[in-house]
């Protein structure tokens, strides 16, 4: 699937129908949806095998008023199903300043994955390379002193 494809793709199916809460704070074509929606997006991964790379999730309340949003975080997946990333967008379920974006494996990206045996390790690999293993990488906001954050 080329690059034109792959963001259709991502619009159209994966977060068709719902709210792009992106108003302008990051590139165009990442959509952006609250934590509820976002369970639909996880929904609609599982319906058609796609499946979730990682999960950033900002808090959006000084958008309006000095154009700078904070960052939350960003999330890797661990081994198994999408449960993870929908026990991520629970916890900040409920919070209307919350956006929610992820990076996205296609169906035919996924059963290539899950059909090379070293897919999991290159993904270690990868998070390793950017600062630390699958789990959470927390931004530097005003939020976080004194937050839990989820750690998967």
């Amino acid at each position: 699937m080329e690059f034109d494809e792959k963001e259709q793709f991502l619009h159209r199916v994966l977060f068709g129908g719902l709210t792009n809460r992106n108003a302008g704070f990051d590139s165009s074509t990442i959509p952006h949806v609250s934590p509820e929606d976002f369970e639909i997006v996880i929904d609609h991964c599982v319906q058609t095998g796609a499946g979730i790379c990682g999960i950033e999730i900002f808090d959006v309340t000084r958008w309006e008023r000095d154009g700078q949003v904070d960052f939350c975080g960003v999330w890797f997946p661990p081994k198994g199903d999408l449960e993870w990333a929908r026990a991520l967008a629970r916890q900040y379920a409920g919070q209307p300043s919350i956006t929610v974006c992820a990076s996205f494996y296609t169906p035919e990206e996924m059963a290539t994955h899950k059909a090379d045996p070293q897919w999991r390790e290159q993904l270690i690999d990868l998070e390793d390379a950017l600062g630390g293993g699958i789990r959470k990488h927390a931004g530097t906001s005003a939020q976080d002193q004194g937050d839990e954050r989820p750690d998967d």
